[in-house]
């Protein structure tokens, strides 16, 4: 197995040390480990959180997403109805 060291050495595309390449690196090799020395950077760096739209209608998007679905379970009804009475005029 190839140590975090010899492994960040390897992917080294910089003229600094590596110390000064991970000086800004705030996870610790039981962190690593427990990751299943997963180095994914998203693992470890966090994303700024989303802003929130205090105008974002919800009830109104929720209403409209309720009526879509209705509608397209209805289509899926007429469909399946469609496709059982192809399969029974095909015999199967």
């Amino acid at each position: 197995m190839v140590s975090f060291t010899t492994f960040c050495e390897s992917i080294n595309f910089r003229e600094q040390p590596l110390s000064q390449q991970l000086e800004h690196i705030q996870v610790t090799i039981d962190e690593i480990a427990a990751n299943n020395w997963s180095l994914t950077p998203g693992r470890y760096v966090g994303a700024a959180p989303e802003e929130v739209d205090e105008a974002f209608a919800f009830e109104e998007t929720l209403r409209e997403i309720h009526v879509e679905l209705e509608d397209l379970n209805r289509k899926a009804i007429t469909l399946a109805a469609t496709i059982n009475r192809n399969f029974v005029e095909a015999g199967i």
